[in-house]
């Protein structure tokens, strides 16, 4: 199925390796406020996404795989722009896990990240699964640690504030209505999901 055309819009696809083998993706959308995104603009917002997973951490956060064992990858960042006839761009990668080399959580269980709008919907909103964390990232009830989801939540919130001056916003773009619509605030569930694509 062909990707949508959304003006200004650019699909993010951050890639990489669970300890498993399984891959783990998660998709973003970024949309500049002036002009069509060029490759110059493009690669001031992977600067960004590379920070917002690798570090160093915005003020209050901490890099995404900063709970991941070392055996998580980060291979690739794709940049396609919504614009029907752009080619994608893919930055490669070579970020780990910092959190040490113990045991991972299974490759399926994530810590999910919600993307709001302030609008209603399902149109309106979005979601990304994080990779696998370490397994002593968890508390003695097997929860994401409340410091661990409000460090996850200054992380992306840093990440959309550090895009305006760049003339890109963080977005949700729904393919369905063919908009995008800016984000506003993240949540982060302190129970792990489950992402059978991903199962070991």
């Amino acid at each position: 199925m062909p990707l949508p055309v959304i003006a200004n819009t650019v699909r993010v696809a951050v890639r990489g390796t669970c300890p498993s083998g399984q891959r783990w993706v998660n998709v973003l959308h970024c949309r500049t406020t002036t002009t069509p995104p060029t490759a110059l603009e493009i690669g001031s917002l992977d600067g960004q996404v590379s920070k917002l997973y690798l570090g160093p951490g915005f003020t209050g956060g901490s890099q995404l795989l900063g709970s991941c064992p070392a055996a998580v990858t980060l291979d690739d960042i794709t940049y396609t722009p919504l614009d029907g006839t752009s080619a994608s761009i893919v930055y490669a990668k070579t970020g780990v896990g910092t959190g040490g080399a113990t045991d991972s959580l299974p490759s399926q269980s994530a810590a999910g990240v919600k993307f709001n709008t302030g609008l209603r919907g399902r149109s309106k909103r979005g979601r990304v699964y994080l990779p696998p964390f370490v397994e002593g990232a968890s508390d003695l009830a097997g929860r994401i640690p409340a410091a661990t989801v409000n460090s996850i939540l200054a992380q992306w919130d840093g990440f959309r504030l550090a895009l305006p001056p760049l003339n890109w916003n963080h977005v949700v773009a729904s393919y369905k209505l063919i908009l995008a619509t800016s984000v506003t605030t993240y949540g982060v569930d302190r129970n792990y999901h489950v992402q059978r694509r991903r199962r070991d």
